[in-house]
């Protein structure tokens, strides 16, 4: 994370320690956060298998029951995973069935590969024989199919027809039919899979929560569009320029949430801290507009010079109290008084202007050191 001048290191610190592991932040140079844009492509994950039908009934993706027709589509799936746009979605899927496909690839190596109309088939070695799978829309297998593995072969129906047809265009189905010398047997339907881009849970739900805390104004933009004005831009790429961005660890991350709010408290406490400075600022030079006033009216001319260099001395001081809080300002008004005190006791004893200008220029340094000693501490602590 590059520094950023505008905020102290403490609070550099405080921000890197309030992020959870493996996030990171850069360019941040704002004391609030109001407005936040997420990365749209944050909000899902890469294609996966949403659903599966065996043949025509939807099954859940994960805990499917070990059956010959489930160890058929997972073969099936593993074939000619390579040959559809999510090739590791149905990998995995072949794992969660037990089906491991650097060894299926092994023992069953491609024999074959060609496309008839719109239909994609491999044939593989099965043991002694040959068998051959086929990739399509589940429509277009349809008219191929004379048979659907509905826990055994069954011939397909009218009825089976019109639901294959009427399946999402994004399906995948598979078919399968034993190969030889004889002839190729009559194609048996095995089922399909609905590859689609799963939703990021992790992402979507922070957002709920923000939203519903109502802390942050929450925008979700294009890739291409950002950066834009938002305060903080949360994003797993590299944005142009000084944008303040913050980078989950990969894009499936938790702990968006988290981050957020912990940046928010964190950047509340500075701003906070800052409009307590801001007030130390303006009741320390009210002090000391109030004591040139009175010094002027109260001591006779040839004191005026040292007075007003007394008065000059101060800032320092004042720059101090400006990082200061409500306790440090008491502090310095107290060295001031007592300053101001010991003035008036030189001057009442007669003794002579150069001396008066040298303890002034003495007591001021000795009071910037004090109050930056008392700054540093409090900002250690």
């Amino acid at each position: 994370m590059p520094a950023v001048r505008s905020l102290p290191n403490h609070v550099l610190a405080r921000l890197r320690q309030a992020l959870p592991q493996g996030w990171t932040l850069r360019g941040l140079d704002r004391s609030r956060l109001c407005t936040v844009a997420v990365d749209s492509s944050l909000l899902t994950l890469g294609p996966g298998v949403e659903q599966i039908r065996l043949p025509l009934r939807p099954e859940p993706v994960s805990g499917l029951k070990s059956s010959s027709a489930v160890l058929l589509m997972g073969c099936a799936a593993a074939v000619m995973a390579d040959l559809t746009d999510a090739p590791e979605a149905l990998y995995a899927l072949a794992r969660s069935m037990r089906i491991h496909p650097e060894n299926l690839r092994l023992s069953r190596p491609v024999l074959e590969e060609r496309e008839e109309q719109g239909v994609l088939m491999r044939i593989v070695r099965d043991g002694k024989q040959r068998r051959m799978f086929c990739l399509a829309p589940p429509d277009v297998l349809a008219s191929r199919c004379p048979l659907i593995l509905d826990g055994e072969p069954r011939p397909m129906t009218q009825e089976d027809r019109h639901a294959l047809t009427a399946a999402e265009s994004s399906a995948c189905g598979l078919a399968t039919a034993l190969t030889g010398e004889n002839g190729t047997e009559p194609m048996t339907y095995l089922g399909s899979l609905l590859i689609q881009a799963l939703p990021n849970t992790a992402v979507l739900t922070s957002l709920d929560h923000l939203r519903q805390d109502g802390t942050f104004e929450i925008t979700t933009v294009a890739s291409e569009e950002m950066p834009s004005g938002a305060d903080l831009h949360v994003s797993i790429s590299e944005l142009p320029g000084s944008a303040p961005q913050l980078i989950p660890p990969s894009p499936e991350a938790p702990g968006l949430y988290i981050a957020l709010t912990a940046l928010h408290d964190v950047l509340l406490h500075r701003h906070s801290r800052m409009k307590r400075r801001y007030r130390c600022s303006v009741l320390c030079c009210l002090l000391l507009m109030l004591t040139a006033a009175l010094f002027i009216r109260c001591l006779p001319h040839p004191f005026l010079p040292a007075v007003t260099l007394f008065l000059l001395c101060q800032i320092p001081s004042v720059s101090a109290v400006m990082a200061a809080e409500r306790g440090k300002f008491r502090i310095c008004a107290l060295l001031i008084i007592l300053m101001l005190a010991a003035c008036m006791t030189v001057s009442l004893t007669g003794l002579f202007q150069p001396l008066l200008v040298l303890f002034c220029l003495i007591a001021s340094v000795l009071q910037s050191v004090l109050v930056y000693i008392f700054q540093h501490w409090i900002n250690q602590s």
